[in-house]
């Protein structure tokens, strides 16, 4: 018998994202600006969190930078996973 892939499951994306990439700049306005980039780990033990509370926990991160001046930008990588099987035909 020949096999086969079966057909891939839908495309999941996995919560919470393990690491954001944080880069903020402030500018000080006589042609000086200071640069800052950083890797924010994000672990969870229980229940996993809904996109909305992982949201809620960057911006404390978000807000306190941007309350002190510095424009931040808040990036993580999603990598979707998708599952298929080798089945008999």
């Amino acid at each position: 018998m020949a096999l086969q892939w079966s057909t891939p499951s839908p495309p999941e994306f996995p919560l919470p994202p393990t690491n954001v990439d944080v880069s903020a700049k402030k500018d000080f306005g006589d042609d000086t600006s200071v640069s800052l980039t950083a890797k924010v780990s994000i672990g969870v033990e229980g229940p996993t969190p809904t996109e909305e509370t992982v949201l809620e926990w960057l911006r404390v991160l978000y807000d306190a930078l941007k309350a002190d001046g510095w424009t931040a930008d808040l990036r993580f990588e999603e990598t979707a996973v998708a599952r298929r099987h080798v089945e008999e035909v």
